[in-house]
């Protein structure tokens, strides 16, 4: 039996994990986890961007609060005096539109930085000016959030996972393949293995893959996997640094 039980113990389900016993070190919490080695998990195929730039208040509050965390993660997640590599680096996203897209671009500039955000919005002289080697044909503007960056996900999937376990979370390396429930609530999860575990709490963090374990009580959740490319490439010419740029 466990106060509190995670399904799925990627970077959501070992962040869960790890917060609940900062927060509440009496409670007692398990991590059930099938793939031990995150061959399959959608976490390692992370880019690892953080960015404020979005439209609703909601994400953007959470992102003030998960990019600082971010960045002293080596010192907050250290175990034993060993810090953490999460390999921070704060390079910026980059958003740039043609002219139908750009009020609504800058009106999300103008929430951002009521909630304290440093957006620039730049014209196509201002992005030049920036960032000299970017073809601008076609580009109205841009905001450009410098405190943004990225880091390495399976770095800060480690630290969390360790972390948890420094605090008295156990990971199961088992499959959910069962939920047991009334109507108001789930009570228990039983396991691939042929075991049952007892919870006052279940935590859905089955990331792509948590329609399924909704349907197990029950629940309709319109997620889908959903298939993405990232594009790495070189050039023989030296061009500055640039930001995670997205092209609405």
């Amino acid at each position: 039996r466990h106060d509190v039980v995670i399904v799925g113990g990627g970077i959501v389900g070992s962040a869960v994990a790890c917060f609940l016993k900062v927060l509440a070190p009496a409670i007692d919490v398990a991590v059930i986890e099938p793939d031990r080695s995150y061959e399959f998990a959608s976490t390692p195929r992370a880019s690892g961007g953080a960015r404020r730039q979005f439209s609703c208040p909601e994400n953007v509050a959470m992102s003030n609060f998960s990019i600082g965390f971010i960045e002293g993660a080596d010192r907050e997640l250290a175990v034993g005096g060993e810090p953490a590599h999460v390999e921070w680096r704060r390079g910026g996203y980059l958003f740039i539109v043609g002219a139908e897209q750009l009020p609504i671009l800058a009106e999300n500039a103008a929430l951002q930085r009521s909630m304290g955000v440093r957006a620039d919005l730049l014209d196509p002289d201002g992005l030049h000016e920036r960032f000299p080697s970017m073809n601008l044909a076609g580009i109205a503007g841009g905001v450009h959030t410098p405190d943004d960056g990225w880091c390495d996900p399976s770095g800060l999937l480690q630290a969390f996972r360790r972390k948890a376990r420094s605090l008295g979370v156990a990971y199961v390396d088992d499959r959910v393949v069962a939920i047991d429930h009334d109507a108001t609530a789930a009570r228990a999860v039983r396991l691939a293995s042929g075991a049952t575990l007892a919870a006052d709490h279940v935590v859905n963090a089955a990331g792509a893959w948590a329609k399924e374990v909704a349907a197990m009580v029950g629940m309709a959740l319109p997620i889908e996997p959903l298939r993405r490319f990232e594009h790495y490439f070189e050039t023989p010419n030296a061009i500055e640094p640039l930001p995670y740029v997205k092209d609405l």
